[in-house]
């Protein structure tokens, strides 16, 4: 660990600002499974949790739900991987750790300020942004001039353990690279969704509606859904970022830290999703399908990192 005070300071704020989006995410999940809209929303609509669930069967307070759940873990899986950076990386002063924070930090924070295009601003959600942001930026501040040399981006370059692909070790990093390429691609194309067409073919048959007739019903709603898709998006975009960058930097088959921290992330990321998906009635396969694919390519490719690590200590 590096000893200067400041170093210390950085990472004692980056750790609180892991645990505030802990928090964060746990309290969005909660009241996604319960009240579902909060006061700002409620205010924004002119309608209440129950006059909005009288609105065709409900099916519209039900997707807002399951999108509103998908956030929350997205967000908890972002908490859990910053919370290894700083603790193992970061701490020893490892430039990869602190540009991943920052580049996945730029497209979570940054995606809030898309509420420019799509005209809902979320008071509350902003100021508490706000807050996490200028705490976040302090903890990155402090901690900038503490790193080991060089601190460019020269650490892309190679994975420090080299393994064959044959090997349990080399397929199972493979398999989790290929996951956490896929959660950029799923994050970015949710958030580019949500900004140009906002639904896709299996949503408007979820719904019996058409986009225009959820637009006659509240001319607001679509905006408000635009504004969950946007953040789910860049939730699932983040926490991709930061998986590939810690598989790809920090992983070997001598440690058990990081395999928890991917496990734990795809645990809370993935199930929670398909629950709240089957919970409010959106069970179509087809939607489901992509996470379907990136629990199973995570899950197997951790099995077989257990299987390497296992093999390394025995």
């Amino acid at each position: 660990m590096i000893a200067d005070r400041r170093y210390r300071a950085g990472l004692a704020l980056l750790m609180l600002s892991s645990v505030a989006l802990m928090f964060a995410a746990v309290v969005a999940m909660v009241l996604a499974a319960t009240t579902v809209l909060l006061p700002d929303d409620a205010d924004y609509l002119g309608l209440d949790t129950a006059q909005l669930c009288a609105i065709n069967s409900c099916r519209i307070l039900h997707f807002l739900s399951h999108d509103r759940v998908a956030f929350g873990s997205g967000i908890a899986a972002v908490a859990i991987l910053y919370s290894w950076l700083v603790a193992a990386p970061l701490r020893a002063g490892h430039p990869w750790a602190w540009w991943t924070m920052v580049a996945s930090a730029v497209v979570g924070f940054g995606s809030f300020l898309t509420f420019a295009i799509y005209g809902y601003l979320d008071v509350w959600h902003g100021v508490t942004s706000v807050i996490l942001l200028i705490v976040f930026s302090i903890g990155l501040w402090l901690t900038f001039h503490g790193l080991q040399r060089p601190r460019d981006l020269s650490w892309l370059r190679r994975p420090p353990e080299s393994a064959p692909l044959r090997s349990a070790f080399g397929m199972g990093r493979a398999l989790l690279l290929v996951g956490s390429l896929g959660g950029i691609a799923t994050g970015f194309s949710i958030l580019l969704i949500g900004l140009t067409i906002v639904f896709v073919p299996q949503d408007i048959t979820f719904f019996q509606q058409s986009a225009a007739g959820i637009r006659s019903v509240n001319p607001r709603l679509v905006p408000l859904i635009v504004h969950d898709r946007v953040e789910f998006g860049a939730g699932t975009a983040a926490a991709g970022m930061i998986a590939g960058a810690a598989i790809w930097k920090g992983l070997s088959n001598s440690g058990r830290g990081l395999w928890w921290a991917l496990l734990l992330a795809t645990l809370i990321g993935y199930v929670s999703n398909i629950v709240a998906h089957f919970a409010n009635g959106y069970s179509d396969t087809v939607h489901l399908l992509p996470v379907y694919a990136g629990f199973l390519i995570n899950v197997t490719g951790l099995a077989l990192l257990h299987v390497a690590i296992s093999r390394r200590r025995a």
